[in-house]
């Protein structure tokens, strides 16, 4: 999305008393419009918007060899999504793993600038 609309379109629309904004995404990185976003706080250090954030690599995993093989929160996976369909994905993607860990794994990408 180019951020002209969401400055001059979305932004405006927050200052009704009843608004509700449901922003879905790819993690993209600390430099990513979309992660700025869900990033900004109040004055007083309490987070502007109430963000739910879902990876499916466990801590144990994250960072080691072959994290992409993770199954431990295979459990967790989104009903929209199927396990065979993710290790398709893998297959398809094979030798690509920061396009699997952030478009399949939702595991934050610190390499990506969207704008």
């Amino acid at each position: 999305m180019d951020p002209e609309v969401f400055f001059l379109i979305i932004v405006p629309l927050l200052e009704m008393s009843l608004i509700m904004l449901i922003g879905i995404s790819s993690p993209g990185g600390e430099n990513n419009f979309y992660t700025i976003l869900v990033n900004l706080e109040h004055d007083d250090g309490s987070k502007m918007f109430l963000t739910y954030k879902h990876e499916m690599i466990c801590d144990y995993c994250k960072g080691r060899p072959n994290q992409i093989d993770c199954r431990h929160l295979v459990d967790h996976n989104p009903p929209w999504k199927s396990v065979k369909g993710l290790d398709i994905t893998k297959r398809v993607l094979q030798g690509r793993e920061q396009d699997i860990l952030q478009e399949s794994l939702y595991v934050l990408s610190l390499c990506s600038v969207a704008f």
